[in-house]
């Protein structure tokens, strides 16, 4: 929390003359949306270590047993939909994760 109000800080130090109404427009989210954007972003950050602890276990996986890691030899467009589908598998409960994004997207667009 305070990186993010580092960030703001230096936000409206760098504003100009729009400095009143970035400073409106900052305390009102932090009024009203900021306790549930944290929340969001704290799930989608729990989701995305899900993720990439999957991708790392699927990295090491040899199914063919030949010393060569599977994703080392298939190609780009087949490694996309095999990470894909691993990420997909990892995220447990993904209608969270969509309520996340959603919240998430209507605060930047407010």
């Amino acid at each position: 929390k305070n990186a993010i109000s580092i960030i703001f800080g230096l936000a409206l130090c760098f504003a100009g003359g729009a400095y009143l109404t970035v400073f409106a427009a900052i305390e009102g989210f932090r009024k009203m949306g900021w306790e549930r954007a944290y929340k969001d972003i704290m799930i989608l950050y729990d989701a995305a270590k899900e993720v990439v602890v999957a991708s790392e276990t699927d990295d090491d996986q040899d199914e063919d047993r030949d010393g060569i890691a599977d994703v080392d030899q298939i190609s780009p467009d087949a490694l996309l939909k095999r990470k894909m589908a691993v990420a997909m598998k990892a995220i447990k409960e993904p209608w969270i994760v969509q309520d996340a994004i959603g919240s998430l997207w209507s605060a930047y667009l407010a």
